[in-house]
């Protein structure tokens, strides 16, 4: 499963009501992955039985081919030790119908905590996404995902003619197959939209309208396949 479908899936089943509530509150601190991750993974359970939720899954090495080990380090290099393996924060098998594995990485974090705890999650954030793109060089089968869910204000950044996601690499926003924004919660600025979005179509209601769109939001991102 990639980014969108994954998005897709979570933005019409999940309560998001349940999200925002933690995400609002003021008092939690340290980042609150744990819990998304159980209610993520519920989400898929509860819709089918032919699908399994594994946490801290070694990232594996390819089955055939010239690799040097069972595992792949957060490097991009293989490795027969378990404990030197990169880990997903968890894996959603399909095990039935057509078959399917999708590595996800998630980072949680709540800009009531301070600036501070924000830019932490969007370096963490970042942090995965060379990670993942890294692993799926090293075992192309991979379906990887690197996902960031938080309270606060989309961070866009502009060159005054370009609006992109603060931070993200010109090559990820470039490839809007690859990043996706979905508005999961409430409360909202006017006039957003709830559906899982391209990154370029929300930087783009951005350019035109001037919004600096806040309410919970996950952002994801997968690495191209070639």
């Amino acid at each position: 499963m990639r980014v969108q479908p994954y998005l897709n899936w979570l933005s019409e089943n999940y309560d998001t009501a349940r999200a925002s509530a933690i995400a609002q509150q003021t008092n939690f601190k340290g980042g609150w992955e744990g819990w998304l991750q159980v209610e993520i993974a519920m989400t898929f359970l509860e819709k089918n039985e032919a699908q399994t939720c594994t946490r801290e899954v070694p990232y594996p090495a390819p089955a055939f081919g010239q690799s040097s080990g069972q595992y792949i380090t957060k490097d991009g290099t293989y490795t027969d030790n378990a404990n030197a393996a990169a880990r997903a924060d968890f894996m959603l098998q399909r095990t039935g119908g057509s078959v399917d594995e999708t590595y996800v990485e998630l980072k949680c974090s709540n800009f009531k905590e301070g600036g501070n705890a924000v830019s932490d999650a969007w370096k963490r954030f970042f942090d995965d996404v060379q990670k993942i793109t890294n692993v799926q060089a090293a075992n192309k089968s991979l379906n990887c995902i690197a996902t960031v869910c938080y309270y606060g204000s989309l961070p866009l950044a502009t060159d005054g003619t370009n609006v992109t996601l603060a931070g993200l690499p010109a090559a990820w926003y470039s490839d809007k197959r690859r990043t996706y924004v979905w508005y999961c919660g409430v409360p909202f600025s006017p006039g957003y939209n709830s559906a899982v979005q391209s990154i370029d179509t929300v930087a783009a209601a951005f350019k035109s309208d001037g919004q600096v769109y806040t309410g919970l939001l996950m952002v994801g991102l997968s690495p191209t396949l070639d």
